[in-house]
């Protein structure tokens, strides 16, 4: 009787120790995975391809800006010509290069679809793969227009 009791004593000494330790450990765990989880995928993708030249907030200031024969356009303000809300189709052949645009004149802009195609393995998906790609910076544009 006397080792029960001593033992509740111990749980009920030791409960807030421990769901302080819990508390601490699950935030700590929740801090490291919010620093090392995507922001927004549509985001990393679009700093992945398309900041150098656009910029990391889409408005056409990106650092390779100045080196092109044409300034990038400013994408945070797509919904001014492609209406709200976005065409997306219309954007996905743009940018994947199916629709040879005169606005782009040059073609300073890559053809995504080609550069991203050819950084897939060639299988059935490699088409799905790289639309999705391009799907996903689309959406994330249409949440940053002006």
């Amino acid at each position: 009787m006397a080792v029960q009791r001593w033992w509740r004593w111990r749980m009920r000494a030791s409960a807030p120790l421990a769901a302080a330790l819990a508390a601490g450990l699950w935030s700590g765990a929740a801090r490291a995975q919010e620093e090392t989880a995507p922001v927004n995928p549509g985001q990393d993708a679009f700093l992945q391809y398309c900041a150098s030249c656009h910029g990391p907030d889409a408005d056409g200031n990106g650092p390779m800006a100045g080196e092109l024969r044409a300034r990038p356009a400013d994408l945070t303000r797509l919904s001014e010509r492609f209406g709200s809300p976005l065409r997306t189709r219309q954007l996905l052949d743009r940018i994947d290069g199916r629709d040879m645009a005169r606005a782009h004149g040059n073609r300073d802009m890559p053809v995504w679809g080609r550069k991203l195609a050819s950084n897939a393995p060639r299988t059935q998906g490699t088409e799905t793969q790289t639309r999705g790609t391009l799907l996903i910076i689309i959406e994330w544009l249409a949440t940053i227009q002006k």
